[in-house]
């Protein structure tokens, strides 16, 4: 037996009782993998969970799953997956939340050839069909942390391991596809469960199926009306052109910083500027726009020049008062969860609470993007007589810290799938660099992979630890498999490996 085959718990059992034909009647396919692929990678951190809600109180608590091409989403593939969930929760189903899952572009260039989205853009452009959605997310896993593609079924496996894991609990994953891939539903004669909606032009299909003698009367697969007649295929036809990301100019502002940047947990000084170098020649390469420095010490000049008190956003810069918050996003840096105070710090009221309500005075940060930090800070300070400056001079555009990229330097505070909050470096799997650096969507993999090899270097003349990490990287890497005592060049080439870097022969 093919080792595909052995190892498919679904298929395997099909391929006995039914032989080959009906198992790839249901959907399965081959790669050109000769060695089995792990499936048991639950801490590629990569699957976010926010949208999880809490399952105390849920009898049968379920995740829904739906994958496919994606390119693009659209309104139907969304609607699908309210249909699937409305039906459960009338059957009495806990739904906790759903996930999209773009396939891989192997699959993609066997079905489209060269008319296919790069699986990032595909990844990016559902990210936002989903962000409005209270309980839909996109798991990048099959996309972009695959050799080849891989069939429905052990992103189904992968994501049942991964969320057990992760959340402690027996959560069951249910898949969802339309009509036309009722076929699918023979999959789950023999075990698991699915969810087939029905879409106008595929009628026929769907009855096929739905009659069919190995299908009927099984209580596990749900046949469901659908409403949506949205077709990828349309869309792309209508467009009469390849649906690939833009080609724009993104420019990228950095700022270089001092050994006060970050916390020294062992590096030194010598390493600090040797990284910072190095990570200007990487974005030299990847940014196609302008590539500007802002450098910290200029930046603390200005700083100083201010007439009245301030209360500054910026850990860098710190004035008279000095308002403590950060921002919290799932993993990927997609979806922004909301503000807190930085860890180790008081509770943001204690620390409005300690400024004076008399006078004026300067609320400063470093730069302005979306303004949506200033906005809630404007907000805890509604008692307080505030002017609003930045070092951007009033223009939104954001500044990236270059500490962000260094493992343990900075990053973003994210919500980790077992609900610690923890901070990651702007590089996959954890950060999507193309929200927080303007990398193009089609260089994500490639510029991750280069900063952790970059990472590794600059470790390698040290002998640090997970354990010598600031705690909250420490939270992430220690959530991510390692343990206290593996050396970071070990944590960054795992990294690498995992984005499907080094080593080749």
């Amino acid at each position: 037996m093919h080792w595909k085959l052995e190892r498919d718990r679904f298929y395997k059992d099909i391929f006995q009782k039914f032989g080959l034909k009906r198992v790839l009647e249901a959907g399965f396919l081959f790669d050109r993998s000769e060695t089995p692929q792990n499936l048991d990678d639950v801490n590629c951190l990569c699957t976010p969970t926010s949208k999880l809600t809490p399952i105390a109180n849920q009898s049968k608590p379920v995740v829904l799953l739906s994958t496919g091409a994606f390119s693009p989403i659209h309104d139907g593939h969304i609607q699908m997956m309210e249909t699937a969930k409305q039906h459960l929760e009338e059957l009495g189903y806990g739904v906790i939340g759903g996930y999209i899952s773009p396939s891989h572009d192997a699959y993609l260039a066997e079905k489209l050839g060269e008319n296919r989205m790069p699986p990032s853009y595909r990844i990016d452009c559902a990210n936002q069909a989903v962000s409005l959605s209270k309980w839909l997310m996109v798991d990048p896993w099959e996309a972009l942390y695959r050799q080849e593609a891989i069939n429905f079924t052990d992103v189904i496996e992968r994501l049942t391991k991964y969320l057990r894991f992760h959340l402690s609990v027996p959560v069951n994953v249910i898949y969802v596809c339309g009509g036309d891939n009722a076929r699918f539903a023979l999959t789950f004669v023999l075990r698991g469960e699915c969810v087939i909606v029905s879409r106008p032009g595929h009628e026929k299909s769907f009855l096929h199926y739905q009659r069919h003698g190995a299908l009927r009367d099984l209580s596990r697969i749900h046949w469901v009306n659908g409403v949506s007649s949205a077709s990828s295929t349309e869309i792309r036809e209508r467009q009469n052109t390849l649906t690939v990301a833009p080609s724009q100019y993104q420019n990228l502002h950095v700022r270089l910083e001092d050994e006060y940047a970050f916390t020294d947990f062992g590096l030194g000084q010598h390493g600090w500027k040797m990284f910072q170098l190095k990570l200007m020649d990487s974005f030299a390469q990847y940014i196609t726009g302008k590539l500007t420095t802002v450098c910290l010490p200029e930046q603390r000049l200005l700083f100083g020049q201010l007439q009245q008190p301030v209360i500054s956003l910026d850990p860098l810069n710190e004035g008279e008062y000095n308002l403590k918050l950060s921002r919290i996003f799932d993993i990927g840096g997609y979806h922004l969860l909301g503000y807190t105070n930085r860890i180790g710090s008081p509770t943001l009221e204690l620390q409005v609470s300690s400024i004076p309500m008399q006078g004026q005075y300067i609320l400063f940060d470093d730069d302005i993007a979306t303004g949506g930090t200033i906005e809630f800070a404007l907000r805890l300070l509604t008692q307080h007589t505030v002017t609003v400056k930045t070092f951007t001079s009033g223009h939104a555009f954001d500044i990236a810290d270059s500490r962000d990229f260094l493992l343990g330097g900075g990053g973003l505070l994210v919500k980790l799938p077992n609900g610690k909050v923890g901070r990651a470096p702007y590089v996959m799997p954890y950060v999507d660099p193309s929200i927080r650096c303007n990398i193009s969507s089609a260089d994500i993999l490639r510029f991750s992979i280069e900063i952790w090899q970059l990472n590794r270097q600059i470790f390698e003349p040290y002998q640090l630890r997970v354990k010598d990490l600031p705690l909250p990287t420490r939270t992430t890497i220690l959530t991510a498999g390692f343990d206290a005592e593996s050396q970071l060049t070990q944590v960054c080439e795992k990294h690498i490996q995992m984005l499907g870097g080094p080593p080749k022969q």
